[in-house]
């Protein structure tokens, strides 16, 4: 018999509740914004994308960078 959609939304409730504890008790936060080797970066001006220093043009939009 298929499980009643209260009871697959309360389970999905669960698990989406264990995930956040799980991240609270780890430090898992958002992930960092890419860099490269040197640890440099340039943001984007329109999109505000962070791209290496030897870009060119911003690797989201594809505006020219300066």
């Amino acid at each position: 018999m298929p499980m009643p959609l209260l009871e697959l939304l309360l389970v999905v409730a669960g698990l989406m509740a264990v995930i956040m504890v799980l991240r609270a008790v780890f430090g898992v936060s958002e992930p960092a914004q890419p860099t490269d080797d040197l640890g440099t970066e340039r943001v984007c001006p329109r999109c505000h994308e962070v791209n290496p220093t030897h870009a060119r043009f911003c690797a989201h939009c594809g505006i020219r960078l300066c």
